[in-house]
């Protein structure tokens, strides 16, 4: 997970393929869920839905930023609560919702 994870990093920062920065996210947000990192897995969805909105795709990244908050709210997880909440304010301004 963890080395799915930096890989998705990496095509993102270089900007090589968001396609496949968000398909190796994915991946490793299922592991992360698997082996039960839910910290982990509530970052990874941000991250995730930042890849979709940097794509133009609304709805997917607003669909990961709800699966994130749902888990955050799971755990009672504060810190993933206020960084879905944000995302979810950016990617409304972002795209005028």
């Amino acid at each position: 997970a963890y080395a799915r994870n930096e890989l998705a990093r990496m095509l993102d920062i270089s900007g090589a393929d968001f396609v496949e920065a968000r398909e190796q996210a994915l991946r490793s947000i299922e592991l992360y869920r698997r082996v039960g990192n839910r910290a982990k897995e509530i970052s990874l969805r941000r991250n995730t839905s930042d890849l979709y909105r940097m794509g133009g795709d609304y709805r997917s990244a607003l669909r990961e930023l709800q699966l994130g908050l749902q888990t955050a709210r799971e755990v009672s997880d504060n810190e993933g609560l206020l960084s879905m909440q944000s995302g979810m304010a950016r990617l409304h301004a972002d795209f005028g919702q």
